[in-house]
């Protein structure tokens, strides 16, 4: 398994970002760095790609957060920014059927024969954001050799389910549905972006199962590297 005890999300088009994070203080680098491209659209894939290429540079193992398998814009997102080299794998929300699944894998392998990158060699991390994911979550994370994780979007759940506050007990079921799901396919399982105002509970996502936890500050690195081990080389 890969350590995601930390999966730092960070804007697409800025590359100087990390730069100035390390500098106000944090030692640590992220187990991960997801480079957001929910909200970039053609315009800005060069920028992006400058961005990818940068952190790169720098040493972070890159993820690209891109838009899901039901977006049209989704292919011209990779081919504008995978072929950087050293990606290491995307994260990919809003897959509720297997065959949406599929489609991103086989995406992904026309992409690498296209841009020289070994078959198979970009890994999936794949986020459970809805009910209809949730019941298939077992599915989905047997469904695809290139998942090196399962991340349960709780904010995304509790607001499907138009809670006023989040429900600890109910979405403690679903991190728990996942962190099995997860397990049982050989994945870490880790925690999506907490919905404000509510501060996530590190011991208490660690005593579920879970094996991170992804934020937007990078100061909260450090910290999440000591609630949650690391998990041993493969």
């Amino acid at each position: 398994m890969d350590s995601v005890r930390s999966l730092l999300l960070v804007p697409a088009d800025d590359p100087a970002a990390s730069d100035r994070a390390t500098a106000a203080g944090s030692s640590a680098p992220p187990d991960a760095t997801l480079i957001d491209l929910m909200h970039t659209d053609a315009a800005g894939h060069d920028d992006a790609a400058a961005s990818i290429r940068a952190r790169i540079a720098a040493g972070h193992r890159i993820y690209l957060h891109t838009r899901g398998p039901q977006s049209p814009d989704l292919r011209d997102q990779l081919l504008a920014t995978l072929p950087s080299t050293g990606v290491y794998g995307v994260s990919i929300p809003g897959v509720v059927h297997l065959d949406q699944l599929r489609f991103v894998d086989s995406l992904l392998e026309d992409i690498e024969q296209h841009a020289g990158i070994e078959p198979g060699l970009t890994a999936i991390g794949l986020w459970v954001e809805s009910a209809a994911a949730l019941g298939k979550a077992g599915e989905l994370a047997a469904a695809s050799s290139r998942l090196t994780w399962l991340g349960v979007a709780t904010a995304h759940l509790a607001m499907e389910l138009a809670l006023d506050a989040p429900a600890a007990t109910l979405l403690d079921h679903a991190r728990a549905r996942v962190v099995f799901a997860a397990q049982a396919s050989g994945l870490p399982a880790i925690e999506g972006l907490p919905l404000p105002p509510i501060a996530p509970n590190d011991a208490h996502l660690r005593s579920l199962g879970l094996r991170g936890r992804m934020t937007r500050h990078v100061s909260e690195v450090a910290g999440l590297h000591a609630a949650f081990p690391a998990m041993p080389s493969a």
